[in-house]
C-alpha cells in the first residue's frame, strides 16, 4: 500500500508503530517534552510544519535568533530555544520509515495512453488517502516499508496476445492451456499448459496466460496485451482496488490473481489491456487461441511459483471495505487454507 502526504501527516508523533526504535530514546529529552508540551506538537504533520519555522531566509542557528518565528515562540510559548526545538522535530521526523515520512513521498504521476480502448494496469500500490484506509486485518508476512517509485523510462513496445483454451470443461479430465503469440514464427511464442495446481478453466488459462507474458517480459517494456477475455481485463484493471480492498475474499482464482498482480508491478514498464473480440479475424488473437489449443495437449511442467512479494501485492483486506457478511467468510476462508497446510 502506498500512503498519501495526508495520511502519513496524520499519524501520531509520539508512537508511531512503525517509527525506528531509536525515536524511544529521543522521545524523552527535555526538548522533545518542550516539543510536547510548548509547541503542543502530536502529529507527523505537526512535526513537520514546525520543522519548517527554522527553515525560513533569516533564522540563524542560535539561541537567541531573532527572526519572527523564534521571537513569537520565546514570547508566547515559553520555549527559550526554538532552534533546538526545530532540530528536534527534524530527527524525530528522521526516525520514519521512507513510506511514512510525508517529506519523502512523492505525488503519483499517472500515465495515460492515447488511445481510450487500452486499459492500463496501475503499477502503483492501492494509496491510503486518509487514516481509515491504512487498517487491514487477515494480514500476513512482513511489513512494506517502502512506497513505489515512478516508473523508469519506458523502453521499446511490445504488442502481443494472450489467450486461454480448455478441452474437456468442467470433467475430471479437463486440461487447460495458455497462449502467447507475437506474430508468425516469432521464437518468442508459447504454448503452455496450465499447471496441475491450479483450476483446469479456460478462465485460468486466460490470465495464467497474462502471468507468463509479464514474466517473459519483466523490464520497462511497454507491454501492450489483446485479450477477447474481459474476465482478465476487468480483474487487472476497474476490479483491481476493490478485489484488494477486500482481501480476495470470495474471488475465485485469487491465487493465481495475486501472482498476476505481483508480477505485474514488479515490471519497470507500463502494461496496457486491449479488448479484441474472438475469432474475429485478428491475426494476433488467433494465433494466440491456435497456442492456447496446443498448450492444452501438453504435459504438466514443473511446479509454479505462486509466491508474492509484499511490495507488490496487498495482504489482507481493508477493514473500512468489510461488511460483516464479508468479514465472516474471510474468518472461515482463513482457517481452511490454515487446515490445508496441517
Amino acid at each position: 500500500m502506498n500512503v498519501s502526504k495526508a495520511t502519513a501527516r496524520d499519524m501520531p508523533l509520539w508512537y508511531h508503530a512503525e517509527a525506528s526504535q531509536r525515536i524511544s530514546l529521543l522521545v524523552k529529552s527535555n526538548t522533545a517534552e518542550c516539543l510536547r508540551t510548548n509547541h503542543k506538537i502530536l502529529t507527523v504533520g505537526d512535526a513537520m510544519d514546525f520543522e519548517e519555522k527554522g527553515k525560513i531566509q533569516n533564522h540563524k542557528p542560535r539561541q537567541n535568533c531573532r527572526c519572527h518565528n523564534c521571537k513569537y515562540i520565546r514570547d508566547h510559548t515559553g520555549c527559550v530555544n526554538p532552534h533546538v526545538c526545530y532540530k528536534k522535530a527534524g530527527e524525530l521526523l528522521g526516525m520514519l520509515p521512507e513510506k511514512w515520512d510525508p517529506r519523502r513521498i512523492r505525488a503519483a504521476q499517472e500515465a495515460n495512453d492515447n488511445d481510450e480502448n487500452w486499459h492500463e494496469f496501475k503499477t502503483s500500490r492501492m494509496s491510503a488517502n486518509e487514516l481509515k484506509d491504512i487498517f487491514r486485518i487477515f494480514t500476513s508476512g512482513e511489513k512494506c516499508l517502502i512506497s513505489r517509485d515512478d516508473l523508469m523510462v519506458q523502453g521499446e513496445q511490445v504488442e502481443l496476445a494472450t489467450d486461454g483454451s480448455c478441452r474437456d470443461m468442467n470433467t475430471t479430465e479437463a486440461k487447460a492451456g495458455a497462449g502467447i503469440f507475437l506474430g508468425v514464427n516469432d521464437i518468442r511464442n508459447k504454448a503452455l499448459r496450465v499447471p496441475g495446481e491450479l483450476p483446469q478453466t479456460n478462465q485460468v488459462g486466460e490470465m495464467f496466460a497474462v502471468l507468463q507474458a509479464a514474466r517473459q517480459f519483466p523490464g520497462n517494456e511497454t507491454l501492450k496485451i489483446l485479450t477477447d477475455s474481459k474476465y482478465v481485463i476487468k480483474s487487472l484493471t476497474t476490479n483491481l482496488k476493490g478485489n484488494e480492498d477486500k482481501g480476495y475474499i470470495g474471488i475465485a482464482n485469487k491465487t493465481l490473481l495475486r501472482a498476476t498482480t505481483a508480477t505485474l508491478r514488479e515490471r519497470t514498464g507500463r502494461t496496457l489491456f486491449k479488448w479484441v473480440k474472438g475469432h474475429q479475424g485478428n491475426n494476433l488473437n488467433e494465433g494466440a487461441d491456435l497456442l492456447a489449443g496446443q498448450g492444452t495437449e501438453k504435459e504438466f511442467t514443473e511446479a509454479l511459483n505462486l509466491e508474492v512479494n509484499v511490495n507488490d501485492c496487498m495482504s489482507g483486506a481493508k477493514l473500512q471495505a468489510l461488511t460483516q457478511a464479508t468479514a465472516y467468510r474471510g474468518i472461515r476462508e482463513t482457517k481452511l487454507a490454515k487446515a490445508k497446510h496441517r
